[in-house]
């Protein structure tokens, strides 16, 4: 009880203290276990204290793997942190290719790496998001490859990465862009050098977006109708 107050309400050093006067780091609670808890909060703090406690990252959590969990929710810190604490993918089943892109989308290197060992294609085109779970409201409704995604979002060592692994950077999406359209769809801090690298690399514009997404909805019309 102790352990599951700290987790969601205290602070890393009273749980460090919990732990280290013998609260199992792998405790079961009625929603799951210690560590699904502090991921399902989106307490990175907290998942570093139970992994340096000897939390299992592989230990599912309410029938779900820990690195799913964070994937579908886009916590890129933690998912760096269950990649360092020796989240295997052997589990992952069906669910390595969209694990591949998620994992493109927080820029983490060694678990793409791992995918790719493991023979997910590194052109794997799906649609990012697991069914609405979580994705920017900016990123056009359609599949994506890894290649689009970590140039949406600005990874530029990601893109540099995947170059290297062999991705195809004329690859267009389910609508006909490709990765250097998504490198110019938001006003990112310098999509420009996205943008250089993957022109060094041969890629082309194919299908620019009409207009450059803000992210927000436009709701200027509709707040003109007495029932909105």
């Amino acid at each position: 009880a102790l352990l599951m107050n700290a987790l969601l309400f205290g602070r890393p050093a009273q749980t460090r203290k919990i732990l280290a006067a013998g609260a199992d780091p792998n405790s079961r609670f009625p929603r799951g276990t210690a560590l699904g808890e502090a991921i399902n909060h989106e307490r990175p703090a907290m998942v570093r204290a139970l992994l340096e406690a000897g939390a299992d990252p592989d230990l599912p959590s309410n029938k779900k793997l820990p690195l799913v969990m964070a994937c579908e929710c886009g916590l890129g810190e933690i998912i760096h942190m269950l990649v360092e604490a020796g989240a295997t993918i052997k589990t992952l089943g069906d669910q390595k290719g969209a694990t591949l892109l998620d994992a493109a989308s927080c820029g983490c290197i060694p678990l793409v790496k791992k995918l790719l060992a493991a023979g997910v294609p590194v052109d794997f085109l799906g649609k990012h998001g697991r069914g609405g779970t979580y994705s920017s409201i900016a990123l056009p409704p359609t599949s994506q490859s890894p290649l689009m995604l970590a140039a949406f979002y600005g990874y530029s060592e990601m893109v540099t990465f995947l170059i290297e692994a062999g991705a195809d950077v004329n690859r267009k999406d389910g609508k006909g862009h490709s990765a250097v359209d998504y490198a110019r769809l938001l006003k990112l801090p310098n999509p420009g050098h996205i943008v250089k690298i993957l022109e060094a690399a041969d890629a082309t514009a194919s299908k620019p977006f009409e207009e450059p997404a803000s992210g927000i909805p436009d709701f200027s019309q509709a707040a003109k109708e007495p029932q909105f």
